[in-house]
């Protein structure tokens, strides 16, 4: 009859024709165990007995499993251990330094990096989660975009397999490697303070991510011991681009009440301050002072070099590694920790007293 299929032998047909695939839960639901343990005998990251594997892998052979981006489970078929390392923006100088050491510290325990760029994207983010709940990676590594976003919270404490967040406020339950960025916009702030400056405007990153919730706090409270007005209008946040950090730059400085120092983020935003600096024909020192947050390539052979707030990036990676490798590997079960990295001052020469006419 036309329209209708042939009978023939039942089974899971080919991903591709219209059909459904057969997902890891209903694995694990079919061998009586858990979604963490299909993932262990599919990427054999963690030993586990004969009996269960043998288990799993009947089971995924029954109902036609196939893991995205591998091919049909073997019990034999010798395995890549993925890790994944998300990030939102490659672009930003602030992650080469963690990228590299990420990498190297996972390729001397036999791991494979993964490197996704969301671009803030919570779309993205929510796709590359089910690379963990899939079983796909091992485990990652993440730097989100925003930490308001439930869904994106509710889909990493679904993930079976380890994460960790890197510089931004953890969901309960996740491990975190974290920058103590307060002290060092209060240290920042202070410093600036010391050398007479009252009107003091910060550009920053967005107010809703945890770097700039705790750079404002620290200048908030630069200014409430040093008995200064905080003015809010100073405070210009989600300055992640070079365009952006220009325009508020111009924007700030050609006010009737200007600042005469500036703090910004190190990467983009600190090549659109400069910029912005520079279409106004104002000299850095003697017209505005600019303080910078991170120690990048730009900050420092720029003229004058930048005075900054620096924090080991490197060390930042090696440590969500170490803290992922623990949990993946079952050498630790402590409740979930935060790493918090401290920050220090290098003084150059972009900052000096206010300019007296």
């Amino acid at each position: 009859m036309a329209g209708r299929k042939p009978m023939g032998k039942s089974g899971p047909e080919e991903p591709g024709n219209g059909e459904r695939r057969a997902t890891i839960r209903e694995v694990a639901a079919a061998a009586n165990v858990s979604i963490g343990t299909v993932s262990r005998v599919v990427l054999g990251n963690v030993p586990v007995s004969s009996e269960l594997s043998e288990r799993v892998l009947a089971a995924a052979q029954s109902l036609g499993y196939r893991p995205k981006g591998k091919g049909i489970v073997a019990a034999k078929s010798p395995a890549v251990r993925l890790v994944g390392l998300f990030v939102t923006d490659l672009s930003n100088l602030l992650y080469g330094q963690v990228v590299s050491a990420v990498e190297e510290r996972l390729a001397q325990l036999g791991y494979t990096l993964v490197v996704a760029n969301t671009q803030n994207d919570e779309r993205r983010e929510q796709e590359l989660l089910t690379l963990l709940s899939e079983g796909v990676l091992t485990g990652a590594i993440m730097s989100i975009g925003t930490e308001r976003q439930p869904r994106l919270k509710q889909a990493l404490r679904k993930a079976k397999v380890p994460s960790v967040i890197l510089d931004r406020e953890p969901p309960e339950g996740v491990d975190s490697v974290l920058v103590d960025h307060r002290e060092g916009a209060l240290g920042a702030c202070r410093y600036l303070i010391s050398l007479g400056h009252k009107r003091i405007a910060m550009i920053t990153a967005d107010r809703i991510v945890r770097p700039g919730v705790e750079r404002i706090a620290g200048f908030a409270q630069a200014h409430r011991e040093a008995g200064l007005p905080f003015d809010e209008e100073l405070i210009r946040a989600g300055c992640i681009t070079a365009d952006a950090a220009c325009a508020e730059t111009r924007q700030l400085l050609q006010s009737a009440t200007r600042p005469t120092a500036i703090m910004t983020l190190g990467s983009q935003a600190l090549t659109g301050t400069l910029r912005g600096i520079d279409i106004l024909g104002l000299s850095i020192p003697k017209d505005v002072s600019v303080f910078c947050f991170g120690d990048t390539d730009t900050a420092r052979i720029v003229r004058p070099p930048m005075t900054c707030v620096q924090w080991d990036r490197r060390e930042l990676g090696r440590q969500a590694v170490d803290i992922l490798i623990g949990r993946m590997e079952g050498k630790t079960d402590s409740p979930p920790r935060s790493i918090v990295l401290p920050t220090e001052i290098i003084l150059r020469q972009s900052c000096a007293p206010p300019f007296q006419p």
